[in-house]
């Protein structure tokens, strides 16, 4: 098995655009995984602080699967991804 870096294109609908989550999201990535709401079924604990953010966004930028951000025309709604 050879490791390859795939790279996955931004996404775009008519009301989303899906894309590569970068280091600059890291305070939108912090103010959503900060909330028990989100993370209540995942196997992450909520974002204590800017760098648990920059952490997970480092971790997916380095991770051969795929995490996209999504957004809308005016904020961030969340994340999706697969590994």
């Amino acid at each position: 098995m050879t490791n390859q870096i795939i790279e996955y294109p931004a996404l775009q609908t008519e009301r989303i655009h899906l894309r590569i989550l970068k280091m600059e999201d890291s305070q939108q990535i912090f103010e959503h995984f900060s909330d028990n709401n989100v993370t209540k079924f995942m196997d992450i604990d909520p974002c204590k602080d800017i760098k648990e953010a920059e952490e997970i966004i480092r971790f997916h930028l380095e991770d051969s699967g795929c995490r996209w951000g999504l957004f809308n025309d005016t904020s961030f709604m969340g994340t999706v991804g697969y590994h």
